[in-house]
């Protein structure tokens, strides 16, 4: 392996202006940057265009703006580097280290990556949003069994990209372009789809399970032996000509289970996909900032029920977020999801406003400031929050699949609903 030209990076310990103005002066002249020492190395805007990096150290390099294209860094560290909108395109990342450490990120927000090669990369949590990676000159981007766990994919463009054995887990896909992309046998397990648009992509023997998909367009995708357990969609999942021969409905010990149609080899008779899939869309996630009140909540939820008083309404779980929380109710099939999740969120908004003014007039009544009585409302909101945990465990260890919340516990009794649930004491 070819180590970095000694005076490749003399010229470069000069400072960027220095560089780049050397590039400009020799043109001709491909620069060997190989299994360079550059951690820490602030190097933003810098001109790197076609220089080989290769098993070159940029931990925490500051790369920010910089010209990257066309560039050899494959086997590179870039773990907790900056590469803020970094031109990367047709750049060769393949088997590059990029993981996440300690608190901190490697950024390619908005980075162009247009071409770029990324087999077997590895991009754990990194923060890859609006990053271009579209399809340009008859070549996608190349992902191929890329690490992406927990990655920050939300509004990037993935247009043609190569997934195939890609793993998605946990990830950030909110509103990307996905259209055409090769997803097969990718692992999406819990990952957020939710606008994403994957129109004709191939997500055959993918692993979808516990995804949110809600308003995600699946027009036209290839679907055949993919794993949806638990795949959260809703009536505006656009689904329309999706190619599925067989679907697995569970996953066990990494193996997909459940196959429908049941009989080996057999293939779904026309209308029978469809048929399965309305029985799926049963759940809509409702979002909450930090900063929720429960009894606005469950105030709103008990006029929602009321609504719709004809299709049972409840909640099947309560899963906290870094940012707020997800509150999953589970609906009749035949209603429409997007009127129930627009109709909550709206009354949620009122319950909220009224308690608020509620509030402010009785702690104003008490001779506080209105900073004081703010810091007081949300004292009492935090102090409130934490009855989501027993409401969490009931819905986790109750018999049926959903659970309905009881007045007393909107009023601060929980502890006595469990108390009576399992004989006595609190969880």
């Amino acid at each position: 392996m070819a180590v970095a030209n000694s005076e490749h990076l003399v010229i470069l310990g000069q400072g960027v202006n220095e560089w780049n103005q050397w590039r400009r002066n020799h043109p001709e002249i491909i620069p060997d940057l190989s299994q360079a020492k550059l951690r820490y190395a602030t190097l933003r805007a810098a001109d790197l265009s076609n220089c080989r990096l290769s098993q070159a150290d940029l931990h925490k390099a500051k790369l920010s703006y910089a010209n990257l294209r066309n560039a050899d860094l494959s086997g590179c560290h870039l773990d907790q580097a900056d590469l803020h909108n970094a031109k990367l395109s047709q750049a060769n990342l393949q088997k590059a280290k990029l993981i996440k450490a300690h608190l901190f990120e490697v950024n390619f927000y908005a980075a162009d990556l247009r071409d770029a090669d990324l087999r077997e990369a590895d991009l754990r949590d990194t923060d890859l949003r609006e990053a271009d990676l579209r399809q340009a000159d008859l070549q996608s981007a190349n992902l191929y069994k890329s690490r992406l766990s927990r990655a920050n994919l939300q509004a990037a463009n993935l247009l043609g990209a190569n997934l195939r054995d890609a793993d998605l887990v946990e990830a950030n896909l909110h509103a990307s372009d996905f259209r055409t992309a090769n997803l097969r046998a990718a692992t999406l397990r819990a990952a957020d789809l939710t606008q994403a648009n994957f129109s004709r992509a191939n997500l055959s023997h993918a692993n979808l399970s516990s995804v949110q998909a809600q308003h995600t367009v699946f027009h036209q995708i290839i679907l055949t032996g993919a794993c949806i357990e638990s795949w959260n969609i809703n009536n505006a999942t656009n689904l329309e000509g999706v190619q599925c021969d067989y679907i697995f409905l569970a996953c066990q010990n990494g193996q997909f289970a459940q196959r429908r149609p049941f009989a080996t080899n057999s293939n779904f008779a026309s209308g029978e996909f469809d048929s399965l899939i309305s029985k799926t869309q049963k759940m809509i996630d409702l979002r909450f900032v930090i900063g929720f009140d429960w009894k606005a909540f469950f105030q709103a939820f008990q006029e929602l029920q009321s609504k719709y008083a004809d299709h049972p309404i409840s909640i099947q779980c309560i899963e906290r977020k870094t940012d707020g929380l997800i509150i999953r109710l589970v609906v009749d099939a035949e209603v429409d999801q997007v009127s129930i999740e627009t109709t909550a969120k709206a009354l949620y908004d009122f319950q909220l406003r009224r308690l608020n003014a509620q509030y402010e007039e009785c702690l104003h009544l008490k001779g506080m400031s209105f900073q004081e009585a703010m810091q007081s409302i949300e004292a009492e909101r935090r102090d409130k929050s934490t009855l989501l945990g027993v409401i969490s465990t009931l819905a986790t260890h109750q018999q049926g699949p959903e659970y309905t919340p009881k007045a007393s516990e909107a009023d601060g009794q929980v502890a006595e609903t469990v108390a009576d649930k399992n004989g006595g004491g609190t969880q």
